[in-house]
Parts: structure tokens; sequence; C-alpha cells
């Protein structure tokens, strides 16, 4: 890889990845995809978009690493919808998501920038035996690959692989398997990945099987950290976990919270515990509901008619749900060998404090191993949290909530 194709983004002014000294004009977009862009008011280009969605139109592979919430989805939208001929009526671009929240979110931004344009977005989902006609389809990793090798002569004229959450993709062995298999499909087709997160692991994929990319990185682990999201510590005996929980969120002026636990087991638990105090929650689970449920619940969650919402790290990448100003951690995300997870804590986080705005951060300390996993967090992205009682959490959040607006 030639250095030349390296670009390092530069956090060291906070506002300066939600916004860029350029402008939509600058990026010389189609007239019906910049007044949709003006329709959802969308003023200026976000870093990320200035840097890739030009260079999307122009077919160039992209690997492209930027801060939660600073506009990933609609830079890879905009740049493929502005490379797509409407007038070619064949499948130009697939969009590879790993779970189905984020697929039908990805499904939704690009139907709504493709309004009125003669594109045509489907979406496949799981037990769909056809490919619906279209210009950009989106789906999970694995029902693209059940759904192309039946279908094999939809994809001969495709241009562009985009894997959203690419290092998620890239890393797990089952992900990594179908994702393969897709590249194989088209090999010469366009690659864009993107994530807030990327491991050596993928970075090493990358070198090796993307010709000549453009790479968009920050260097600095402490510059992945959100400057406007507070993080705070708040310690209890294990026994007590659920009703410290319980007492945070009955305590403090809630929009939307969001909280993740590790296991479908602590999961139940806590719903169980929480119901029984009368306190009306919501849960997003694989197999605890059906998937019409599950869409039923994030329509809830983006319309702020959800105040609490329990789950796992089903809904820790990727989904933008504009409402939530807290995140509480029951317990840090752990990886392989009960390791912790540093990159799944940073997009937990990352679901508050989105484009900007203020959000806060509740880890439960409630043993040896949790307090020796949050010093570890600490140390990996160089940023102290504060110790607190729940008053200094309500009092935080009552500031944070002049940024939320429902």
């Amino acid at each position: 890889m030639d250095s030349s194709d390296v670009i390092h983004i530069n956090n060291g002014e906070a506002d300066s990845v939600y916004s860029s000294e350029g402008t939509w004009d600058d990026l010389m977009l189609k007239p019906k995809l910049l007044e949709n862009i003006q329709k959802i008011n969308w003023a200026t280009p976000t870093k990320i978009q200035s840097l890739t969605v030009l260079l999307i139109t122009q077919g160039r592979n992209i690997a492209a690493q930027s801060k939660n919430g600073t506009g990933k989805t609609g830079a890879f939208v905009i740049g493929a919808l502005n490379r797509i001929d409407k007038d070619f009526a064949a499948l130009q671009v697939v969009c590879i998501s790993h779970t189905r929240e984020l697929n039908q979110q990805n499904f939704n931004v690009f139907t709504t920038l493709a309004e009125n344009t003669g594109i045509i977005v489907g979406i496949i989902k799981k037990g769909d035996r056809e490919v619906p006609k279209c210009h950009v389809l989106c789906g999970t990793q694995g029902t693209l690959v059940n759904i192309f090798r039946a279908n094999q002569n939809v994809i001969r004229d495709l241009r562009m692989f985009i894997y959203d959450e690419c290092d998620i993709l890239l890393t797990h062995p089952g992900n990594l398997e179908s994702i393969t298999t897709l590249r194989s499909c088209v090999p010469n087709a366009q690659q864009i990945l993107f994530s807030a997160t990327f491991t050596e692991k993928v970075w090493e994929f990358i070198t090796i099987n993307i010709q000549n990319p453009t790479t968009i990185r920050i260097e600095k682990v402490e510059d992945l950290n959100l400057d406007n999201v507070d993080q705070f510590l708040l310690e209890c005996e294990e026994h007590e976990k659920e009703t410290k929980i319980y007492e945070v969120i009955s305590s403090v002026s809630l929009k939307t919270c969001i909280v993740f636990l590790n296991t479908k087991r602590h999961l139940d638990s806590l719903h169980e515990f929480l119901t029984s105090k009368g306190y009306k929650v919501h849960v997003i689970a694989a197999d605890r509901m059906t998937e019409e449920v599950r869409d039923q619940v994030i329509e809830k969650v983006r319309r702020g008619e959800v105040k609490v919402l329990l789950t796992t790290n089903l809904l820790a990448r990727g989904v933008d749900l504009r409402h939530i100003n807290m995140v509480i951690n029951a317990e840090p995300p752990e990886g392989e060998k009960r390791v912790v997870d540093y990159h799944t804590y940073l997009h937990r986080v990352g679901r508050t404090g989105r484009f900007g705005r203020r959000g806060v951060v509740v880890n439960i300390v409630s043993d040896q191993r949790s307090r020796q996993n949050y010093k570890d967090i600490e140390a990996y992205f160089r940023k102290p949290f504060l110790k607190a009682d729940l008053d200094a959490i309500a009092s935080t959040l009552e500031q944070v909530n002049e940024d939320y607006s429902i």
C-alpha cells in the first residue's frame, strides 16, 4: 500500500468530526440526491463524508474509520447512490450488515436518499428466496450468500460491495467465510469498508485482499473517545446490582436509556426484577421474540416512546437511535476467554452522544472482576471514569437533556 493512500484523521478539536469546511456542492452530487439531503436537513457534510463520498463515486476501494455517530452511514449511502447508473436495470450495489436491525436501518437510509432519483432500493431477509429487482440490495452476510448461490446471474453486473461494521464482519470466523464467498462471486467489484474500530487482523485482511485501497485511519486510540459523553462508575455489591439499576432509572430524567447485559440469562433476570417493581421496560434479544416484534420495539425507540430498553450486544453496533441519552453497562463486555472487549465497549458507549450531542454512561461495578475490567478500559482508552453517586448522575443528566428534544 502506498503511503499516499493513507489519510489520518486528526480529532484534536471536539467538534471537528461532526462538520467540515466543505459543502455538499463540493462533492458533485446528482441534483435529486442533493435535494434529498437538503430535505432531511443535513446542512453540511461531516468530516468522514467530505473525505469519502467523492472517492466512492470515483470507484476507489476504501477502508474508512471514524468515531461513532459521525455520519459513516450517510457517507457510504450518498457515495453509492451518486455512483449508480439509474438507467442500467441491474443490481449494482450490495450493502452487507451483521444484524437484521442494522440491515433495516441501512435500507431505510438508502430509501430516503434515493427518493425520486429513479434508483430502486431492495432488502433481503431471512427466508427470502428471490432477489428483488433493484439497483441497491441490503442484506445480512449469511442471507446474501444463500440467495446469491441460488441466483448467481443476478450479481454479474455488480459494481460495489459495502461492508458496514466491517471489523465484526471480518473477524468472526462464520462471517469471514460468508464475506470471502461473496467477494469471490464478483472479484473486481469496488470494496467499501466502514467502522469505528479496526483490529490489526482487519487491517491485515485489507492489505492482503483489497487492491490499492484508500485508508482513513484514527491513529491514536484516545481519539476514538467520545469527548461529549460523561462516563461514570457506580459501585455496589453483586447481589445489589439489579436494585442499583432500578434506582438509577427511577431517579433520573430519561429520554431513552439502553441497558447492556452480556447474556440472555442476565437480561431475563433483570427484566423480571424491573417488571416486579412495576417498571415498564422493553427488551430486544435474539431468540426471545419474533422478528416482527423486534421491528416494532425498534420503531418505538426511534419515536421516543421507550424509556428503558434491555438488550445484549445485538444493538451495540451501528444502530442509530437518536433519543438515547443514557447507556448503562450492567457488566463490562467480554470476548473470548472472558477477556474484556474494548471495541464492544466503545460501540456500546457510542449509542449515546451521537452527532455532537452529550450523553451519559453508567458502568456498574459489582465485583473485583468488573472493577479490574473497567480499570483496563480506562487504561486502554486513556480516559478516566468519574466515580459517582445517584445525585451526581441525575445532575449531569439534567444538563445533558438540553441536547435532546422529542
